[in-house]
């Protein structure tokens, strides 16, 4: 409610358009009068009070939408009764509703004596039945609720024809049909005359009134000459304004919305809170009546009911939630949402075959699996496992499992002294799990013995070579190879 001063805006009433197809034959209401004192503007009319009654015609205008040689062999226009409602249908107060005039039939009518057809010569012979106005002329002389026949610009004026109104639900439908070869052909400018729709205002009513056409191909259409549906259909609603002259005039009961009386003399009832945060309470306004909307919930429905102010959180029961799974892993899948508004992670089952199928090393790994966390498990066998060889040696370890999925042969770290057990050998050394020295030479510092070593035996043997002592002189005597002293001359062998 929460009135404000008046806004020094010039509001306008403007005619809300919505589309059953783009480029189409058009569909309209026309406000043509009013009860009492009102002003008409294309598709508006603005009331000076209410308790007026208000006449609308659906005219018919602009077929062969783009398609050449339409013709007209029926049409429907199907009024939108969520119209009628006033701007108090979601508040506690009761609502200030149109009323169109004609409904609801009495049990007495029965469903077809709704039907209500204004003619002074009723052609076919079928109509009689309905008991309609004879001597018709104008829209004076005839019922609420109708459509006059005789008028020169009825969609079928002269033409052989069926028209229907139905009164048996607020959703008022005119329609009628003609048979071939008398349906109009194409004519992009005259609006026609379809029928007539007459509400009452109540005089309590305020603010404005959208009345517009059901949205539905079933209910709102035009069929050519052939039956065929035609693609293309243009609704253009009319606004019935209630003029205001005091902000008391557009008071709506709301706590929730500032009402103001402009200077076209229509009302505005702006909402005072941030609806796209808030859900507000009428009785109470802001800030005591709001409640915040979205719950930080991806997995429920948050809807505001701006006639309480409260707020349901219904589960979205299957709908996606979570981060998005990884693409590829087998083992995660999209997150859902559950019955009681949770998100529930999708995980493959165990043992669910994943990544590598193929061990490299059977002692300690085996094919991948799922571990029913959204993991992919290597299935590597634990660290210290037994593998290979179990015997330890100088320079190694027992082999084990390094739980990566490889036989480690723990191998002590190159160069740790070591004893290969071997007397021609010395200073051995560890070196990829193995134990390896220089080769022990038996050198005796004699340049002229053969050293060897004799691992059978354990022992070193220096053989003197006397040939590597000859120097082929003869005069120097003959040399010979001394175990202790090296090439020597032998004795008495030198020439005289």
């Amino acid at each position: 409610m929460r009135n404000s001063r008046t806004t020094w805006l010039v509001g306008a009433c403007i005619s809300v358009w919505f589309t059953i197809s783009a480029n189409a034959t058009v569909f309209e209401w026309v406000p043509v009068s009013a009860s009492g004192t009102h002003t008409i503007e294309e598709n508006t009319i603005l009331l000076q009070s209410g308790g007026q009654t208000v006449t609308l015609h659906f005219m018919v205008s602009d077929w062969d939408p783009d398609q050449t040689g339409v013709t007209v062999g029926s049409f429907q226009g199907t009024v939108d009764p969520a119209g009628y409602l006033g701007v108090n249908a979601d508040t506690p107060r009761p609502y200030i509703d149109l009323g169109p005039l004609g409904y609801p039939v009495t049990p007495s009518d029965g469903a077809f004596q709704a039907l209500k057809v204004c003619s002074d010569d009723l052609v076919p012979p079928l109509f009689e039945t309905f008991d309609p106005l004879s001597n018709c002329q104008t829209n004076a002389d005839c019922p609420t609720g109708f459509v006059c026949v005789e008028r020169p610009d009825y969609v079928y004026f002269g033409l052989e024809n069926v028209p229907t109104v139905t009164h048996s639900t607020l959703a008022y439908s005119w329609s009628s049909a003609t048979p071939p070869p008398d349906c109009p052909g194409t004519d992009r400018t005259t609006k026609y005359y379809g029928g007539t729709l007459i509400l009452d205002v109540p005089a309590d009513a305020i603010g404005t009134y959208t009345i517009g056409f059901v949205d539905d191909s079933n209910f709102t259409l035009l069929n050519n000459c052939s039956g065929e549906l035609q693609d293309g259909l243009t609704a253009i609603p009319v606004e019935i304004t209630i003029a205001c002259a005091t902000e008391q005039d557009c008071d709506d009961d709301n706590e929730c919305t500032d009402d103001a009386c402009e200077l076209d003399q229509t009302c505005t009832n702006a909402l005072n809170y941030d609806d796209q945060v808030y859900c507000c309470d009428p009785l109470l306004g802001p800030p005591a009546g709001l409640t915040e909307i979205d719950d930080q919930n991806e997995c429920t429905l948050d809807v505001c009911n701006p006639s309480d102010g409260s707020v349901t959180h219904s589960p979205l029961t299957g709908a996606d939630c979570g981060g998005p799974p990884t693409p590829g892993d087998p083992c995660d899948a999209q997150d859902t949402c559950n019955a009681q508004g949770e998100c529930v992670e999708n995980f493959a089952h165990y043992p669910t075959p994943c990544g590598n199928q193929t061990p490299t090393d059977p002692e300690c790994d085996a094919p991948d699996t799922c571990d029913g966390h959204g993991n992919c498990d290597p299935n590597n066998e634990p660290i210290g496992t037994e593998c290979g060889d179990p015997v330890p040696t100088q320079c190694s370890e027992a082999d084990s499992c390094d739980g990566q999925g490889f036989c480690d042969p723990n191998n002590l770290p190159f160069g740790t002294p070591c004893d290969d057990e071997l007397f021609c050998t010395v200073d051995e050394r560890c070196a990829g799990g193995e134990c390896s020295g220089g080769q022990f030479t038996c050198d005796d510092d004699v340049d002229c013995t053969e050293d060897s070593c004799d691992e059978d035996n354990d022992l070193c043997t220096n053989v003197p070579d006397d040939d590597s002592c000859n120097n082929n002189q003869w005069c120097d005597g003959e040399e010979i190879c001394d175990v202790d002293l090296g090439c020597v001359t032998l004795s008495g062998s030198v020439p005289d």
